[in-house]
């Protein structure tokens, strides 16, 4: 089991977005994986006071990956609740609906801390995303 964040650079259809921060927490065995995965995609400046636009992902997916000595790649698939904010139209409120997320990704780690890079998007109804980040990894990789 281990887990990742990540910050990186998204967009995400009818908001002003421009950045996106994910976290997952995966459980794996053999080539198989299972990972619980929140994202958040918006206006990167606007975290502190919640002003910009924005999508949240609460997701778990299932991947298959490969491993050598010095890291893995993967991808992956699933079912995700998407919540957004600031889309046209809205009158500042928030609408929700069913999303389907999925990401490569690749690692390098030959410790218990790894870098990689991810793509990742969300296929949705209320406001699809997409965007690529730099990952931290934090456990081992078996």
């Amino acid at each position: 089991m281990w887990t990742s964040i990540g910050l990186g650079g998204a967009a995400a259809r009818g908001l002003d977005a421009d950045g996106g921060i994910a976290w997952q927490l995966v459980g794996q065995w053999d080539v198989h994986q299972v990972m619980l995965r929140t994202m958040y995609v918006g206006d990167i400046g606007s975290i502190p006071d919640g002003s910009g636009d924005s999508v949240v992902e609460a997701g778990i997916l299932y991947g298959r990956r490969v491993t050598a000595s010095f890291g893995y790649a993967g991808v992956a698939a699933g079912l995700s609740a998407v919540s957004a904010d600031g889309l046209p139209g809205s009158a500042g409120e928030e609408r929700g609906g069913v999303g389907i997320p999925v990401l490569a990704e690749a690692a390098l780690q030959t410790t218990p801390v790894g870098l990689g890079l991810q793509l990742f998007g969300n296929l949705n109804s209320v406001a699809s995303f997409g965007g690529m980040a730099i990952m931290v990894y934090l456990g081992w990789m078996p």
